[in-house]
């Protein structure tokens, strides 16, 4: 018997499946008609998908942060420099 495929719909049903409380991994594989094996992989699989999804959105979130900073402090200096050119423009007596 050859290696069988499963759609991405498929494995993500029964991951859920298997999350489910007082589901077994042994009975979801066994309703659906695959190995428990295949069922843990696809968990495993989640889970780094998961973590990894994890980790870019901390990472995003700290450079968003470091972004609105950057931007606050440049409108404050843009600010400086154009009361200091309408200073410097006017007419001295």
């Amino acid at each position: 018997m050859g290696r069988r495929f499963f759609s991405d719909e498929f494995r993500q049903r029964a991951v859920r499946l298997a999350r489910q409380p007082g589901c077994s991994i042994g009975s979801v594989a066994a309703e659906l008609g695959v190995t428990p094996a295949s069922i843990r992989n696809w968990l495993r699989a989640q889970d780094v998908a998961s973590s990894a999804t994890a980790t870019a959105h901390a990472a995003l979130t700290a450079q968003i942060r470091q972004l609105q900073a950057e931007n606050q402090r440049l409108s404050m200096e843009y600010e400086i420099l154009k009361k200091a050119t309408e200073f410097f423009s006017k007419p001295q007596p």
